[in-house]
């Protein structure tokens, strides 16, 4: 079991696929030992104005709005996608997507995985409150700070905090023996393998 914190300067600045925008890598794993690609990226990116959104064939994207009013996607089928703050959305990644922001620009916390080799769920958590944290057998927890600070504690004593924008990851089989301590909002995303 194994817990690192990310900070803002270890976040990887790239473009966006469609080379519209850019995003914050903020981790990955699960590499393809053959070709290289990530099993699972976790990402932001601001989103300041209406435009497509990336295509990912084979890939899961579970988008998160963290600042902002949201956006709604236009799906080539004709149906709407309501990306709210706050809440978890599950958006099809193989076909092209057209967003129109409500007002101001946003910011998407982005969850991504390879199909048929990892799923993920995140959940939004405010406090104060303390939660006992697992990780499903070669999974990964990470906690995103997104207000305040947060904190692991492991029960041999040990600390770990986190500040807005900062991630913890732990990594391991099982129970991770951990208490989530959550002083104001964090997104807590669980990656697991297939």
């Amino acid at each position: 079991m194994s817990v690192c914190k990310i900070t803002p300067d270890d976040h990887i600045v790239m473009p966006w696929k469609n080379g519209e925008g850019t995003t914050r890598q903020i981790a990955t794993g699960g590499n393809d030992p053959d070709t290289g690609d990530w099993g699972w990226r976790v990402s932001i990116a601001a989103v300041e104005r209406d435009g497509a959104y990336s295509e990912f064939p084979g890939v899961d994207r579970l988008t998160t709005v963290v600042v902002g009013n949201g956006t709604d996607l236009f799906h080539p089928d004709g149906s709407t996608i309501a990306l709210n703050p706050f809440q978890p959305t599950l958006i099809p990644s193989d076909v092209a997507l057209w967003g129109f922001l409500r007002d101001e620009p946003i910011v998407n916390l982005n969850v991504m995985t390879r199909q048929g080799r990892y799923t993920a769920t995140a959940e939004i958590m405010d406090g104060p409150q303390e939660r006992t944290v697992e990780t499903a057998p070669s999974g990964v927890l990470l906690v995103y700070g997104l207000g305040g600070k947060c904190s692991l504690q492991s029960d041999g004593g040990d600390t770990v905090a986190a500040a807005e924008g900062e991630t913890l990851v732990i990594e391991g089989k099982g129970c991770s023996g951990f208490t989530l301590i959550i002083e104001a909002r964090v997104a807590n995303i669980s990656i697991r393998h297939d």
